[in-house]
């Protein structure tokens, strides 16, 4: 049910993770205190990832790993490391 502006509850639970979106969405221009509050939740430090960030994350390493195992498979570069690998077991 969606309640107009000045009819909500002027204490409302804060998120569990502050983000730009949700620092907007919950402020409130009629308030005088909302300026310090919304400035508050944008400089405060966001830390970890959320799902979407992991499943990018996730991606791009899968995908970073598939162009080290054809990097690795091809000849030029398996011979230039198994040289250096001689090189450095040989000292």
């Amino acid at each position: 049910m969606l309640v107009p502006t000045d009819q909500r509850r002027t204490t409302m639970r804060r998120p569990t993770r502050t983000t730009l979106r949700t620092s907007v969405m919950l402020a409130r221009p009629s308030d005088a205190s909302t300026l310090p509050a919304l400035l508050r939740r944008l400089t405060s430090k966001e830390e970890g990832m959320a799902t979407a960030e992991y499943a990018i994350g996730t991606l791009a390493a899968a995908a970073f790993a598939g162009l080290l195992l054809a990097l690795m498979r091809s000849g030029s570069l398996s011979g230039a490391l198994q040289s250096i690998i001689e090189q450095a077991l040989s000292v």
